[in-house]
């Protein structure tokens, strides 16, 4: 029996008069792949900050890994387990790539300030060790190359997947990536979901939102499909777009 590692309930979400997130309610089960789709505005990044902490919640609850953590800081929420990137890069420009993918490791490197001094041998152990986990990530990502290479210097689709790498490189819990696939060229995608699916395959859980509805079916074992503020569809990925409430309101749009 599957546990459910995220179990959001009746969140809502308001900014003014506005209702972002209408009491919205979605699980993911450990392990697995879920995926979130629909038109834009329909609350799917709110969704994501929520969940990690961004924003308030005005009504509900969230839960991770059995804890109530609506209340969190985002900080606490990522020591915890919760990793996400975004629609925009969160990315350091002028620094490399490795640069970048050692620094989203700052909460694995356990030691302060005097260590290194006090404790050199330990600190040189966790660092190699950081190390060894950011070129596992480059190799996967098939990164290699853009190593040494600033940010700044890179294809936006090759800068998101050094954001990407850089997520996974952490071993959280569970990611949330925010439209991935934006950006990428075909074989970045193609690595992207090779990845993404050896992860799933690996028991690692994901939560993913994008607008490329083919890559959702083929990757997610679950989909949810939002609509101003409201979840219209949960259910398995083969049977989304013969559902005709989301044919209505997105997939009839989209084509």
């Amino acid at each position: 029996m599957m546990t459910e590692l995220l179990e959001i309930d009746s969140v809502e979400v308001r900014f003014g008069g506005l209702r972002a997130l209408a009491g919205v309610s979605m699980s993911v089960a450990e392990g697995t792949t879920v995926g979130v789709i629909g038109p834009n505005g329909a609350g799917k990044t709110t969704l994501f900050n929520a969940i990690t902490g961004i924003v308030g919640v005005d009504g509900g609850s969230v839960r991770f890994a059995g804890d109530d953590v609506t209340g969190l800081e985002p900080y606490r929420r990522a020591q915890l387990g919760m990793a996400r990137s975004f629609q925009n890069l969160g990315l350091m420009l002028t620094e490399s790539v490795e640069t970048n993918i050692m620094a989203s490791l700052h909460l694995s490197a356990d030691y302060g300030v005097l260590d290194p001094l006090l404790r050199p041998r330990a600190t040189r152990r966790i660092e190699q060790h950081c190390m060894g986990r950011a070129v596992d990530v480059m190799v996967r990502f098939e990164l290699m190359a853009y190593r040494h290479t600033a940010v700044a210097d890179l294809s936006f689709g090759v800068a998101r997947m050094v954001e990407l790498a850089g997520l996974f490189a952490r071993e959280a819990r569970i990611l949330l990536l925010d439209e991935p696939t934006t950006g990428l060229d075909t074989s970045e995608l193609a690595t992207l979901l090779e990845v993404l699916s050896t992860a799933r395959n690996d028991g690692h859980t994901s939560v993913v939102i994008a607008h490329d509805v083919g890559f959702i079916i083929e990757l997610c074992d679950v989909v949810y499909v939002l609509a101003e503020g409201r979840v219209i569809y949960s259910g398995g990925p083969q049977e989304v777009r013969s559902d005709q409430r989301v044919v209505d309101s997105y997939l009839g749009r989209a084509s």
